[in-house]
């Protein structure tokens, strides 16, 4: 079966808090004089940040930055320039099996209460799939 983009989204939800949430990172695209939100990302290091690979495909922007430990997109916490992307090799766009990619920060990011790496299962844990989990983001909380 066929996945499309639209099949994959979560619709709805609540405003979260960044202290609840604060390895949520806003990347940004460099775009007429400034930085613009356009996807989500999480901190897995203090210089690297996990994202989905389909926000980098054919993307004609090269200039990239992360916003971390704030609830807006538009100001506060910390910012930091992206130095490069690595979209996962075996990435498909028209599949979107493998979507993600790793973003490497110019300058680390300070950890504290608000910026902190995502929690991880430990490698080779199996997690049933009835456990609850928490997706972030910063998407519409109305439809």
């Amino acid at each position: 079966m066929e996945k499309s983009l639209n099949s994959l989204q979560i619709k709805g939800g609540y405003d979260g808090n960044i202290a609840d949430l604060n390895y949520q990172v806003s990347v940004q695209m460099f775009h007429r004089g400034s930085y613009k939100h356009f996807c989500g990302g999480s901190i897995i290091a203090a210089s690297h940040i996990i994202s989905a690979a389909h926000c980098y495909d054919n993307n004609i922007f090269n200039f990239y930055g992360v916003r971390a430990g704030s609830n807006t997109t538009k100001s506060g916490g910390q910012f930091r320039s992206v130095l490069s992307t690595q979209v996962h090799p075996s990435y498909d766009s028209m599949t979107i099996d493998y979507d993600v990619a790793i973003l490497k920060l110019r300058t680390p990011l300070n950890f504290g209460a608000l910026v902190q790496p995502i929690p991880l299962a430990p490698l080779g844990k199996f997690i049933d799939a009835k456990v609850r989990a928490t997706v972030s983001g910063w998407g519409a909380t109305r439809v």
